[in-house]
């Protein structure tokens, strides 16, 4: 599967970048093993289907989202 594009509009990259961010916090405190998605969008504060709008779906979502968020 191809990666999802990025968002096109400000307010798109915003709820991108506060998924992420959601992603960072639940990562950096639980661990990767024991982060959810459920957990994750909770933070974020969106719904978990609105997830798959900026990743390829959730098996893919939590890999994707460790990646982005880890140290450069």
């Amino acid at each position: 599967m191809a990666a999802k594009p990025k968002p096109k509009t400000a307010r798109g990259e915003a709820t991108r970048r506060a998924i992420l961010v959601a992603a960072e916090t639940v990562i950096g405190t639980v661990g990767y093993n024991d982060a959810s998605i459920a957990e994750i969008t909770r933070l974020a504060g969106v719904a978990q289907l609105t997830l798959s709008l900026y990743f390829q779906g959730t098996h893919e979502a939590l890999p994707a989202l460790a990646l982005a968020t880890r140290p450069r």
